[in-house]
């Protein structure tokens, strides 16, 4: 995974929330691209209202990041 691969996914993070796989076996939802930020090496995603990940924010080296996926949403009732 290259920085500039996973700031694409992360913008794209705001219209349809990604689940992000390392390769410890964790995974962790991405639901606005506010709570993730990328530096050279790393995905570090923070916690916040509707955002939370049981800890106050995790550091993901980008070579242990394993696979993306889009989350399904269900569709709101009209």
């Amino acid at each position: 995974m290259t920085q500039a691969s996973m700031k694409q996914f992360i913008e794209k993070s705001a219209q349809q929330p990604l689940r992000i796989h390392v390769t410890d076996g964790a995974t962790y939802k991405l639901s606005h691209p506010d709570f993730a930020f990328v530096t050279e090496g790393s995905l570090i995603l923070a916690s916040g209202p509707g955002h939370e990940l049981g800890v106050e924010f995790v550091v993901c080296p980008l070579a242990q990041i394993a696979r993306i996926e889009v989350v399904k949403t269900k569709a709101k009732a009209v």
